[in-house]
């Protein structure tokens, strides 16, 4: 019986992958830290990109207002196989850390937070039929083999099935926040990575502050939460630069912060420009940084914005790039 789960476990991978066609189409504006890369990933810590292991890593990953940047470096799950059997996560560094005001925090990875039938929403940029609209989303039942704890089965529900592209895609509880990622499908369900297996790899691969990189002043004053990926536990070092006063919250009044804990800043602006520095002088939120004119693509801006023609290339690419992982990789994983 074990050899014959594994079986088809591998088989998922192996197969053409199929996730989110049917789903609820949402705005990308509004899921700003979501990227695409021939996979689906998640920004995390305003400069890696959180996806799946088995996804080939490309040129070019594109974000929500259409820029397309380079990775500099990945770095993958210690056990991660093409057993597929095994921990699926990856983590991509980008040079230069990414302006958004959106961003989904981590549950406790500490736990094994998913349980028996919980109903999880995962995200993806498979192909669909709106070229418009590319990010959607399904739910999915939670199901659980004990012979592979760290993958959740994944049945669906009705609302959206798949395609190519959304493996890396983030699984999200019904607090909205990241249990989990996309991994694969066979027939009528899904195979998700649970990342409380990767909760290890995770704060030592990031060891800092997971928060938005860009935030704004209503009334002269805002609330921004931020999130503790630290491997050991820390407390308030936060200090501010330009036309920003911090003037309470939690990360100052709870003293000691763990891993995963969730955490407030309140700072106060008379309007113009600042910084709230979280610890690491790279770690850094724009306080009320004026939003740059789009100029549909006619000039390039943090990490180029290619325009129309790039656009194309980064289409004729991806179509390049599934070819090549499904002839390259011992097991003929596609990217989803």
């Amino acid at each position: 019986m074990k050899h014959i789960k594994k079986t088809l476990l591998i088989m998922a991978i192996s197969n053409n992958v199929y996730a989110i066609t049917d789903g609820t189409a949402v705005d990308w504006n509004n899921y700003q830290d979501m990227v695409t890369m021939n996979c689906t990933g998640t920004l995390i810590a305003g400069k890696f990109i959180l996806t799946a292991a088995h996804c080939d890593e490309p040129d070019m990953i594109r974000f929500s207002d259409h820029t397309i940047v380079a990775s500099t470096q990945r770095s993958d799950h210690p056990d991660w196989d093409l057993s597929g059997a095994k921990v699926d996560v990856s983590l991509w560094s980008l040079q230069n850390s990414r302006k958004t005001t959106q961003i989904h925090y981590f549950s406790d990875l500490t736990k094994n937070t998913v349980q028996d039938a919980d109903t999880l929403t995962l995200f993806g940029f498979g192909s669909t039929s709106n070229a418009d609209i590319p990010l959607h989303y399904a739910t999915v039942n939670a199901e659980f083999d004990p012979t592979y704890q760290q993958v959740i089965n994944g049945l669906f529900t009705n609302q959206g099935q798949g395609v190519g592209g959304d493996s890396g895609g983030a699984w999200l509880n019904n607090n909205n926040e990241i249990v989990a990622i996309n991994k694969s499908i066979y027939g009528t369900t899904t195979f998700g990575t649970n990342l409380h297996y990767a909760d290890e790899f995770i704060r030592q691969t990031i060891d800092g502050w997971h928060y938005p990189t860009l935030a704004n002043t209503s009334n002269g004053s805002a609330t921004i939460t931020v999130q503790s990926l630290h491997q050991n536990t820390v407390t308030d070092s936060a200090y501010t630069s330009g036309d920003v006063q911090i003037i309470g919250g939690t990360c100052i009044e709870n003293g000691e912060i763990n891993s995963y804990d969730k955490c407030t800043y309140v700072i106060e602006s008379q309007g113009g420009e600042g910084n709230l520095i979280l610890g690491r002088s790279d770690e850094v939120i724009q306080i009320n940084k004026p939003v740059p004119v789009i100029d549909n693509g006619s000039s390039s801006s943090d990490g180029g914005s290619f325009g129309l023609l790039s656009l194309l290339l980064f289409s004729g690419f991806g179509f390049y790039r599934r070819k090549k992982s499904g002839s390259t990789l011992g097991a003929n994983i596609k990217a989803q």
